[in-house]
């Protein structure tokens, strides 16, 4: 099972290159931006195919190591207090794949020194986000990752049970 299964042919198929209306850039994504064409930012989808990239091998790796991931598809999974209300020690990453609704979460994830990884579209703050993903944040784009990382933490999952079993075998 190949880990990076995205390309800048694929983000662009999606329109996962397509910003906001210019003047709702936020001042934190300025590095992301390509151009602006007819006041709509194109985002710079070579910065996004390498943060998307190392978000599937800090995916792959946590899992391979056991590790937690939390991942959010839609606002409605999460309960507010969710992070601060339980040990810290719970979650290796917070992985967000939802459109809004995320300062609350970002904010307890940041308060419990749990990174996070998420989408974020041109006029987002992304200066709270560990991992930020700036691309058109469409179902299209949502469900696209969501496969992608939900592929890493398997194949982590996998390579983990080889590994320890391997690690076994040598000692004994």
């Amino acid at each position: 099972m190949k880990l990076n299964t995205i390309s800048i042919k694929k983000i662009f198929y999606i329109g996962g290159h397509l910003g906001e209306v210019s003047p709702k850039l936020h001042q934190s994504n300025y590095t992301y931006i390509y151009g602006i064409i007819n006041n709509i930012s194109i985002i710079d989808i070579t910065y996004t195919l390498k943060h998307i990239k190392n978000i599937i091998y800090l995916i792959y790796d946590i899992s391979l190591y056991k590790g937690k991931i939390y991942k959010i598809l839609n606002k409605m999974e999460y309960l507010p207090g969710h992070f601060t209300n339980k040990s810290s020690s719970l979650y290796d990453l917070v992985l967000l794949l939802i459109r809004e609704k995320k300062e609350q979460i970002l904010k307890e994830a940041s308060k419990m020194l749990i990174p996070s990884a998420s989408l974020a579209d041109t006029h987002e703050n992304t200066s709270d986000i560990d991992y930020p993903i700036i691309i058109n944040n469409s179902t299209s784009t949502i469900n696209l990752l969501n496969s992608i990382f939900t592929r890493s933490i398997r194949k982590g999952s996998i390579d983990s049970v080889l590994l320890f079993k391997y690690k076994y075998i040598i000692r004994d």
